[in-house]
């Protein structure tokens, strides 16, 4: 079972790698090109690669402990299995199985041919379901065929030349078995694709909701939060920088400031777009009055959580004494943590009813749009 969850295991660390590294560079892609993020687009990409790396992984893993692994490999080893269908003879000599005995069928369970068999079959299957999902009609099943028996070729090479001379002895079989199962494996999965795909919304759905976003010129609601987040992370990152190299000032304020002027200040002098609007093309505008107090408004509104939390921080430090004190300092912690909840809480809830503007936009009469790619 080991020799199964490893890889698996390994296989989700890596996507959880790549999600922290990947996630944001591809929303801004997505809201830069589209003006909105597209879930199960991501969702699809993000499985799509786990996929593949559990795959990969499960066909190199367990890899030996050293480059120069000969002597692991046994002398009178089988390292290229070249006779179709031989799985059907090893399970022969594994059971009693007889194809005119319905009784024997059970004893395919205990034959390591018959599973070994089944996982190479269910290997690729999800490959088929995927390139079903691209390709879309049925007729394309060919296609299934010749990307699955390359990537099963790729995996059979990548065995038989012990991972590209990586390894100096080969440490699994080359088997053609395993080619067969695999492509068969993948073309099941092509034609029972629509069965799971039938959960999912297809294609030419998520196309015309691009092209639907695409259109409008307001800004989406998860384009102005993350707006807000991209102006959060980049304040968190110069503050960071700033405190490293002097420590005279306290970190709060110097994130105060500086998240002042990546707020206000920037679309101020940028007329009306943070560093993190003019990265997603994103314009901030006033429906009332100037564009200075709405963005003071807005501020004020972002930050009031943050506030909170660093009062919190704060007031721990200070050597005072007294029940009276420590209940205080507890309560503005819970406090802090209240109101983190009610800003997450309320920004979900309304995301979900598909609202059009976020609260703190909206009480500072700030209206979001998109700003259209230049026309070369």
């Amino acid at each position: 079972m080991q020799a199964y969850t490893a890889p698996i295991i390994i296989a989700v660390a890596i996507c959880l790698i790549l999600a922290n590294f990947l996630t944001i560079p591809f929303a801004v892609w997505q809201y830069r090109k589209y003006g909105f993020f597209s879930f199960w687009k991501s969702i699809l990409i993000f499985s799509f690669i786990f996929y593949c790396l559990c795959a990969y992984f499960l066909v190199v893993y367990p890899v030996p402990g050293q480059w120069d692994n000969c002597a692991d490999v046994s002398a009178n080893a089988l390292l290229v299995q070249t006779h179709p269908f031989q799985f059907i003879n090893d399970i022969k000599v594994e059971t009693a199985f007889q194809w005119t005995v319905p009784s024997s069928y059970l004893q395919l369970l205990k034959a390591p041919a018959f599973y070994t068999r089944a996982f190479n079959v269910l290997l690729l299957f999800p490959l088929g379901v995927y390139v079903r999902y691209f390709f879309k009609k049925k007729r394309k099943w060919f296609y299934a065929t010749l990307i699955a028996f390359g990537v099963s070729l790729f995996f059979e090479l990548t065995q038989r030349t012990a991972l590209y001379g990586l390894f100096k002895c080969p440490y699994r079989v080359f088997d053609v078995d395993d080619l067969i199962a695999n492509t068969a494996g993948a073309v099941i999965g092509f034609f029972i694709a629509p069965i799971i795909l039938a959960l999912i919304p297809s294609r030419n759905h998520l196309n015309e909701q691009m092209r639907l976003y695409q259109s409008k010129k307001d800004a989406t609601y998860g384009a102005q939060l993350f707006e807000v987040l991209l102006n959060i992370v980049l304040a968190r990152f110069v503050t960071s920088f700033i405190t490293n190299i002097s420590h005279v000032v306290p970190d709060d304020i110097v994130y105060l400031v500086v998240f002042y002027v990546l707020m206000v200040v920037v679309p101020v002098v940028w007329k009306g777009q943070t560093i993190g609007a003019k990265i997603i093309r994103m314009k901030l505008s006033a429906n009332k009055g100037s564009n200075l107090g709405a963005l003071n408004r807005r501020f004020w509104l972002v930050y009031l959580p943050f506030m909170f939390a660093a009062f919190s921080r704060a007031l721990p430090s200070q050597t005072v004494d007294g029940i009276y004190v420590q209940l205080f300092v507890i309560g503005l912690l819970l406090l802090s943590i209240l109101v983190w909840l009610v800003y997450i809480g309320h920004i979900l809830i309304r995301w979900m009813k598909k609202e059009r503007t976020p609260f703190f936009n909206r009480y500072a009469n700030l209206e979001a749009s998109r700003i259209g790619r230049k026309k070369e």
